[in-house]
């Protein structure tokens, strides 16, 4: 990640650590609500390209 700082490995994924965050917190809303936009994708990234038919959620 760009200027991160005071990087260190964890024992554990990013996977990991979202399962365990929603096991705390579920239920969660599942509302798509557009808060959650990239920027800088541009029109050529798997989830921008109409023909494939992808719609992240």
């Amino acid at each position: 990640m760009k200027n991160a700082k005071d990087v260190t490995i964890q024992p554990y994924t990013l996977h990991q650590a979202l399962e365990e965050y929603l096991k705390a917190k579920s239920p969660v809303n599942s509302k798509l609500d557009g808060r959650a936009i990239a920027t800088d994708l541009g029109t050529n990234a798997f989830s921008q390209m109409k023909e494939t038919g992808y719609q992240f959620q």
